[in-house]
């Protein structure tokens, strides 16, 4: 637990921006702050708006973005916490010290670790799992619900009401809840849900009816032609990361098939063993009916992403459903061993943490710093070379016609951030300050045909790309981290 503590905190300080880091620490620095607001308004995150404009507020440089990864960092801790009150008198101190860094050890909580505009996300999730507790008492329905619409007030659009759900298996898990339990629960959640979600709506239209803030294209409903397509897209993630919890690469058809089949049934077979330890004469029937709707929670955890028309690529949005899986796998798997009388399982449990935990941090050093680096050294030696160079004209941005993407999934396939359009200008910006230029107030162009004289600037990311992305391997990580175990060739040329 220490060990995972310690890795995580050493991602949170070696972290660089990345994608909306820059455009939300931009609007502060050289505007009023107000694109940060409508951002959120707009999609119905007011609390979270509020936050980021706050916290955003209190940082005037890129490097200072650290200040709100470390607040991710206690908000980590506080959700660790929370989980380990609410649990230990159902689970022993030695469970549920191994579920913690196993559960968390889930690629999306090193995504939420490593974006300065997530901290409130992880904070929201503490908020989550409180929800979830309060819910399983009927005295505390209205409790509850306040914080069902608190939630969907804060991050509905990016779907951390509905972990709810998640932490609604995972209390059916530990707790070894009978069929009739969970269907009480699971109805009882799911009207509360609704009902939260149909107010926060009726809010959002209101109140950016008022203050004339047009609704975003990512939470419109789907069209009816498109439902299809829709349908198909949803139940493919299940098969694409729900059930590769650990994995983050790109799969083909089969490989997909392949590996969420063998996890499905290692999940259902740990499962069934876990029950029929603890209730031997349970029908083998119902014990598959508790598997199916523990597994109908972790649909219900993505459920947003079927009625919107946009499809969310964020690989971090779709954490919930990977949440439920895992804890299927771990929860029923540490039911079953006696890990607190076998020295060998202990073992061999701290050595898959401590993979799975380095591997977190390889995926993030390689797939996140190591770009970030890279292309702060080429932006300020570029900058370095005008001024040498004495050219005083405006700063022009040179973009690549092809950017490098990776075979992987959702937003890990980014090569990287200057590919996202809202990026380059305000990384530019940044940089120039974090550096102490005197071109900072300087107006900066992304050139689309546009000419620029020799007393111009000129920051070509077309030599960035040649010179350090042309070795970018497209393979899972899992893979590089394997390959660096045994070898200590850099991923980047310096």
């Amino acid at each position: 637990m220490v060990t995972f503590c310690v890795c995580s905190a050493y991602v949170v300080l070696r972290s660089g921006a990345f994608g909306d880091d820059y455009s939300f620490l931009h609007s502060i620095q050289f505007d009023s702050g107000e694109p940060i607001l409508r951002h959120n308004f707009k999609e119905g995150r007011y609390i979270s708006g509020l936050l980021h404009y706050i916290s955003f507020s209190n940082v005037s440089t890129v490097s200072g973005l650290v200040a709100l990864r470390i607040a991710s960092f206690f908000g980590m801790l506080a959700t660790f916490l929370t989980l380990y009150i609410t649990y230990r008198k159902s689970l022993s101190n030695t469970q549920i010290l191994y579920l913690i860094p196993l559960l968390f050890s889930l690629p999306i909580f090193s995504q939420y670790l490593g974006f300065a505009t997530t901290w409130a996300g992880f904070w929201g999730l503490c908020l989550s799992l409180v929800a979830t507790k309060l819910l399983l008492n009927a005295r505390r329905l209205l409790q509850a619900s306040g914080f069902l619409l608190l939630l969907s007030l804060y991050f509905l659009s990016q779907l951390l009401p509905f972990w709810v759900f998640a932490f609604l298996a995972f209390n059916f898990l530990v707790n070894k809840s009978q069929l009739n339990e969970m269907l009480r629960l699971t109805l009882r959640v799911v009207y509360l849900q609704l009902l939260a979600g149909i107010t926060s709506q009726v809010f959002r239209i209101l109140i950016n009816n008022q203050l004339n803030i047009e609704e975003s294209g990512r939470i419109q409903l789907v069209s009816t032609e498109d439902i299809t397509a829709k349908v198909y897209w949803f139940f493919s993630r299940i098969f694409v990361s729900v059930l590769r919890p650990y994995q983050i690469g790109s799969p083909s058809s089969f490989e997909a098939f392949l590996t969420s089949s063998l996890m499905f049934l290692l999940i259902l077979f740990t499962f069934v063993l876990a029950r029929k330890k603890f209730t031997p004469n349970k029908p083998t029937k119902i014990v598959i009916l508790e598997f199916a709707l523990i597994q109908a929670l972790a649909i219900l955890s993505l459920a947003p992403l079927l009625l919107w028309n946009q499809n969310q690529i964020e690989f971090r949005l779709i954490g919930a459903g990977s949440f439920v899986t895992v804890s299927i796998l771990w929860v029923s798997l540490l039911q079953i061993m006696e890990v607190e009388r076998k020295m060998f399982l202990n073992v061999g449990l701290l050595s898959l943490i401590l993979f799975l935990v380095l591997l977190n941090v390889s995926r993030t050093l390689e797939l996140r710093t190591k770009p970030f680096e890279s292309k702060e050294r080429f932006i300020t030696s570029s900058i370095q070379h005008c001024e040498e160079a004495g050219k005083e004209g405006k700063l022009v941005i040179k973009m690549p016609e092809v950017w490098p993407k990776r075979n992987l999934l959702g937003d890990y396939s980014i090569g990287t951030d200057l590919q996202m359009s809202w990026v380059p200008i305000p990384n530019i910006k940044l940089t120039l300050k974090d550096i102490a230029r005197a071109k900072v107030e300087a107006e900066v162009y992304v050139s689309t045909g546009l000419s620029y004289s020799q007393e111009d600037c000129l920051i070509n990311f077309t030599d960035y790309v040649n010179r350090n992305w042309m070795q970018l391997s497209h393979d899972d990580p899992l893979k590089l981290f394997l390959l660096n175990l045994t070898s200590n060739k850099p991923l980047l040329k310096e």
